[in-house]
């Protein structure tokens, strides 16, 4: 008896178009999470044709989804293996989560949690703990699934539990970080993640900042950054 044939993956075009007839607005991505169009996830979009155009990009390779009011969820992302503060937190955690869709991330070893838009919900790093990030308004992800990572839990949007907003709403306090005469961030190493975390989120988003703009992000985090030094 012949072996049945393996479904070949779908191309990153066809299912964004799966995607956007479902209502779930999309938009090219390089491999390296970055977008690979004019305006980054702003130029979102349902309609096919303009798909077509977007995904005609030679480093189109990933689909990337806009978060937040445009899609109408947001995400709670998991760096579980980076971050074992992260782990620890979930552990503590996953057992009050209500059932939502959840998503494998690229390194295999993340979670992406996905839950109903909630108003005012916006993007965040590093909140309760290094390794907890957060994707709404103004956001994107990577729609994991579709570079062939394990849908874990395909239940329906859950609404925002009010303990986790509770917990992800402001940062836990932290000395500020001090270099001391090595040029080495003194004290908890944790400072220093800390610290590395702000850097490469301000790096991406003046990296992925549409045409046009990427002075204003590089002002922006600029100030954002020796905000955090002071």
């Amino acid at each position: 008896m012949a072996a049945p044939k393996e479904t070949p993956p779908l191309a990153p075009l066809d299912y964004a178009l799966r995607l956007a007839a479902k209502g779930v607005p999309c938009f090219p991505c390089r491999a390296d999470k970055r977008p690979a169009c004019a305006n980054g996830f702003k130029d979102a979009t349902c309609d096919h044709e303009r798909l077509h155009q977007l995904f005609a990009h030679p480093e189109a390779t990933l689909v990337g989804v806009a978060t937040g009011t445009a899609s109408g969820f947001d995400v709670l992302d998991l760096d579980l293996g980076r971050h074992p503060e992260a782990a620890q937190w979930w552990d503590s955690i996953k057992d009050r989560m209500p059932p939502t869709r959840r998503h494998q991330t690229g390194s295999g070893d993340g979670i992406h949690l996905l839950f109903k838009h909630k108003e005012g919900i916006k993007n965040w790093t590093a909140r309760p703990r290094l390794g907890v990030d957060g994707r709404g308004d103004g956001g994107y992800v990577i729609w994991r699934p579709a570079a062939e990572r394990e849908i874990l839990n395909q239940a329906a949007f859950a609404e925002w539990p009010d303990w986790l907003l509770a917990q992800v709403a402001r940062p836990e306090s932290a000395p500020s970080p001090k270099p001391n005469g090595n040029g080495h961030w003194a004290g908890d190493p944790s400072i220093y993640r800390y610290c590395r975390v702000a850097l490469d989120n301000q790096r991406q988003k003046v990296a992925t900042g549409p045409n046009g703009s990427r002075n204003q992000e590089l002002n922006n985090a600029a100030l954002a950054l020796g905000h955090l030094a002071q």
